[in-house]
């Protein structure tokens, strides 16, 4: 675990680090090295208690914090020094992201990257450096863009008093576009890694099963538009079809993308919209308020005809309601932050399956953070 000793099965290690925890719906705990065994809720119930989990293993965090009501975490911020804790430097982040090859997937495939970079240095391939560097740059360029969504969250929650609003279902104030804005950028942070994938899937995958293929790939649309054409795939060309047809995980991350590129910025198409609150039950028949930034779980039915509205009005305005009534829908939408948690999975998964796949040399070597 990226900045906590590796003792996992040792119960009686205590590290003295701060940990907070990122949850759903803009919800925090805190662990902190004064009550090592203690979990503080930094919100209170509905009723004003104060909600603590008792931890009987420094590992054990995300479990307790789940199965408390809490759901997955979205990851935990590790305050070492006293530099982190008075905000002089940043804390180490760590995304959640348990896959089959390892239980802090982002950072060991972050970590295998940067090996295969070293390799590639001290062997003269350029070509693998310059993929393999971006990968893993963009691997914590994606980390971070989801530490954002979920601080933007943080913040929209701490400016709502919910005994003010006890019977409201939504809210709006200036921090809502915040969160909105996030979401733009994690959108082009998760297709920018996706493609540097495309082209590391072309280089170290394709080539070698189809030696002939000597085309270049940049993108994953292009990357897709060659993998339609080619016989007997093995099962990870497959499934990278397989995610790219309609309701695909990579169709659906796209989908969201062309809206930004091709409709409007997010930000406009939740236009006087508003973030749910939700009231969920917890340890002890508890309840406690969260929010959900909605977004249309089916992007692709927003579309602009350009050609149309513009010389049209009523079409324009028409069209404009139907983009907010999709940000307004609670029922059918899909949570901002848990959808970019579940992608950020995703794309480290298919990442480990890449790397597996591919006869990349990652010697075994120490690199520092």
């Amino acid at each position: 675990m990226k900045g906590s000793p590796r003792k996992e099965s040792d119960k009686t290690f205590w590290p003295k680090i701060l940990r907070v925890a990122h949850l759903k719906g803009g919800l925090t705990a805190i662990n902190s090295p004064k009550t090592p065994n203690i979990i503080k809720l930094k919100q209170l119930t509905l009723d004003s208690k104060a909600i603590e989990i008792t931890l009987t293993a420094y590992r054990d965090i995300a479990l307790a914090l789940d199965k408390s009501g809490f759901g997955e975490i979205i990851g935990i911020d590790f305050y070492e020094t006293e530099d982190q804790i008075r905000g002089i430097q940043q804390p180490q982040w760590m995304v959640n992201s348990p896959t089959s090859h390892a239980v802090n997937g982002l950072f060991e495939n972050y970590q295998f990257w940067r090996k295969v970079c070293h390799h590639a240095y001290t062997s003269q391939e350029p070509k693998i450096l310059d993929i393999a560097g971006r990968i893993a740059q963009q691997l914590r360029t994606l980390e971070n863009s989801l530490r954002k969504i979920s601080l933007a969250y943080q913040r929209q929650i701490s400016s709502i008093d919910f005994k003010e609003i006890d019977n409201v279902n939504s809210f709006s104030d200036s921090n809502t576009s915040n969160i909105f804005d996030s979401f733009q950028h994690f959108l082009f942070d998760a297709c920018s890694l996706r493609d540097y994938l495309s082209e590391a899937v072309n280089e170290f995958i394709v080539s070698r099963e189809f030696p002939k293929q000597k085309k270049m790939i940049t993108s994953h649309a292009k990357l897709v538009s060659l993998l339609k054409n080619m016989p007997k795939k093995s099962n990870l060309l497959n499934g990278i079809l397989t995610a790219s047809e309609e309701n695909g995980w990579l169709e659906l991350l796209t989908s969201y993308r062309n809206i930004i590129t091709h409709v409007c910025p997010i930000s406009q198409l939740s236009f006087q919209s508003s973030i749910f609150i939700e009231k969920i039950n917890i340890v002890c028949d508890k309840k406690v308020a969260r929010i959900k930034a909605p977004i249309p779980a089916n992007p692709k039915e927003i579309r602009f005809e350009r050609e149309v509205t513009r010389s049209n009005f009523s079409e324009l305005e028409r069209i404009q309601k139907e983009f907010r009534k999709c940000s307004r829908d609670a029922e059918n939408s899909l949570d901002m932050l848990e959808y970019c948690s579940g992608i950020t999975k995703k794309l480290v998964a298919y990442s480990f399956e890449i790397a597996a796949a591919s006869d990349l040399e990652a010697p075994t070597i120490k690199l520092s953070l």
